[in-house]
């Protein structure tokens, strides 16, 4: 998520810096209507005067975010999440696309990290404490699961390798009502 504020940030400064360009080279009339009232535009009228314009003054902001002591501080934590169950290419069958995904940190998590799950490169859910996900209602097919450690930041501190899961369900066709003989 930082990355994106980075590039929404870059993405903003260039447009202002576009902008301040195209401003600069554009001139500005002033004049006094028959009432007293003054007036400015960009197009010029029967007594209207330029107006010198100064140039452009360009404000640089930087945003740092602030880091705690205790983050300074301490050492690079690595974290090994791992998936347990379902197993890679496993087959689960459920009519109703029901079953759990169970997850293993190699260590305990950090205060106020959370874990989501993505189903199909998708966000399953908003993220949770617990290392285990019920998923309800998942269509029958072919399915990618891959999970993620998250800081309260937004940082991802640790992700799964995707697996691919099968999703069977039985399709039932009740038995045809036969025929009465005469």
């Amino acid at each position: 998520m930082q990355s994106q504020h980075w590039a929404q940030a870059i993405c903003l400064t260039f447009l202002l810096i576009l902008t301040a360009g195209v401003n600069a080279s554009a001139k500005v009339y002033r004049w006094v209507d028959d009432l007293g009232r003054v007036h400015y535009s960009d197009e010029p009228s029967a007594d209207a005067v330029e107006v010198e314009l100064k140039p452009a003054t360009i404000n640089q902001i930087s945003v740092t975010t602030p880091i705690s002591a205790a983050e300074q501080n301490s050492p690079e934590v690595v974290y090994q999440l791992t998936l347990v169950s379902p197993e890679n290419e496993a087959t689960i069958r459920d009519n109703n696309g029901d079953f759990s995904v169970k997850l293993s940190l190699s260590q305990p998590e950090p205060a106020g990290a959370f874990y989501q799950l993505l189903l199909d490169g998708t966000l399953y859910n908003e993220g949770q404490s617990q290392a285990l996900f019920q998923l309800t209602g998942v269509e029958r097919g072919s399915h990618t699961l891959q999970a993620q450690l998250v800081s309260p930041r937004g940082k991802i501190l640790a992700q799964t390798q995707a697996i691919t899961i099968f999703m069977h369900q039985a399709i039932y066709h009740p038995p045809r009502p036969q025929p009465r003989a005469k």
